[in-house]
């Protein structure tokens, strides 16, 4: 069985979004610099079997309240393996179900309300 992963902390590679208790089986082609994410604590791998994986689990339901042990559970019973990646250009969400990537246009490159100018600071008048 190949390694499993699972997103501790959300993070943005490749012009897609990984949200918190996703899922990543190939870590090389999916995320870019997947050993640096690793070592920031980004990601973490899921164990084979054993404690530690149950105590992963728990980690997850108790700090993040994403319950991984049923969204693991759900992925092998589907008949798919835990390591299955999700479908090209879709993200799998905390719940479980793929939604469309969202597009890099729609982050805003200027904020709606600037801040004022200093001609603006200028025309006020000040109170004391």
């Amino acid at each position: 069985m190949a390694d499993l992963y699972v997103v501790k902390r959300a993070f943005r590679s490749r012009e897609r979004y990984f949200a918190v208790g996703t899922f990543i089986e190939d870590l090389q082609t999916v995320v870019k610099r997947g050993k640096i994410k690793i070592s920031e604590g980004k990601i973490v791998r899921v164990p084979d079997e054993g404690p530690e994986r149950e105590a992963l689990f728990t980690y997850f339901e108790t700090r993040k309240g994403i319950d991984l042990r049923s969204r693991f559970a759900e992925r092998v019973s589907k008949g798919s393996t835990p390591a299955e990646p999700a479908a090209k250009g879709t993200d799998t969400t905390p719940t479980g179900t793929p939604t469309p990537e969202a597009p890099a246009a729609s982050i805003p490159s200027a904020p709606k309300h600037p801040m004022p100018t200093a001609q603006a600071k200028a025309a006020k008048p000040t109170t004391k």
